[in-house]
């Protein structure tokens, strides 16, 4: 993955393990493992806190496409 902006390429991270995430969760689900506590995910990212709890369009983060 190639980004000019670091705050893309950590929210495009974050996107990538959440879905494996999910995608893990749902196996076990199959298995009848289902986890008893919320997986929780540790991102010391403060910019990507904000943009994500912001939800708005300024010229830093214009050029992500949400999923």
């Amino acid at each position: 993955l190639i980004t000019y902006f670091t705050a893309k390429a950590k929210y495009i991270t974050l996107n990538f393990i959440i879905k494996k995430l999910l995608y893990i969760r749902k196996l076990f689900n199959k298995l009848s493992l289902t986890p008893h506590k919320p997986t929780i995910i540790y991102k010391d990212n403060l910019l990507i806190i904000k943009f994500l709890k912001q939800n708005k369009v300024n010229h830093c983060n214009k050029h992500i496409n949400i999923k």
